[in-house]
């Protein structure tokens, strides 16, 4: 199984505006919500949380590592959210709602509070996690299933994962591509797997 990748554009999942690097982004990271087919939010890296008076107090799972090992913390997930809040972030507009941030690593919580209330907030964060200090390298580090090759020729799940989860696949081949021409043709060669379109877009694919 294989999936395009474009290596000579950025992979920060907040800013890029690629949009083969931000579903690749999608298999090594991990949100704090996943949205159902019915919408409903379904907890991922939230173990739980409280709302009241505009005020969301979210308990981060335990026993989550990266893919380097290293354990996640609040500090992390509020590292992140401040990313995708900043105006050139793909999805500053969806949390324009959020008034302030802050974590606690003694209570193992984030706590967001709102500008107005919205009982529903917590489908608005399916925003992929990374770790502090990451975003600018060529695959910011994450929780998800699958970890680069250090060549980044390839995907390779990750062992014991938090979830439990079993994809189909153990390893998944980076394909680089560097024009909507290339992709298809790899596409046509069955090299690359996936390709997605957007019905709505002005895009000739």
């Amino acid at each position: 199984f294989g999936v395009a990748f474009a290596s000579g554009e950025s992979a920060d999942p907040y800013t890029t505006s690629n949009k083969l690097n931000a579903e690749l982004v999608r298999l090594t990271t991990e949100p704090l919500f996943s949205v159902s087919a019915d919408f409903a939010a379904r907890p991922e890296l939230c173990e739980s949380y409280t709302y009241e008076d505009k005020t969301y107090v979210f308990k981060i799972k335990g026993g989550v590592t990266f893919s380097d090992g290293s354990m996640l913390s609040p500090r992390d997930v509020e590292y992140s959210l401040r990313a995708a809040l900043e105006p050139s972030s793909f999805y500053s507009n969806t949390l324009s709602i959020i008034e302030s941030i802050s974590s606690s690593k003694k209570d193992g919580t984030v706590t967001v509070r709102l500008k107005y209330d919205n009982a529903r907030f917590p489908r608005l964060l399916d925003i992929p996690i990374i770790k502090e200090g990451t975003r600018g390298e060529k695959l910011p580090i994450g929780t998800g299933l699958y970890v680069p090759k250090n060549d980044f020729s390839a995907l390779v799940l990750r062992e014991g994962h938090h979830s439990g989860r079993i994809p189909p696949y153990s390893i998944i081949s980076l394909v680089d591509v560097a024009s909507t021409d290339e992709l298809l043709f790899e596409f046509d060669n069955h090299t690359v797997s996936l390709l997605t379109s957007d019905p709505t877009a002005s895009s000739a694919l």
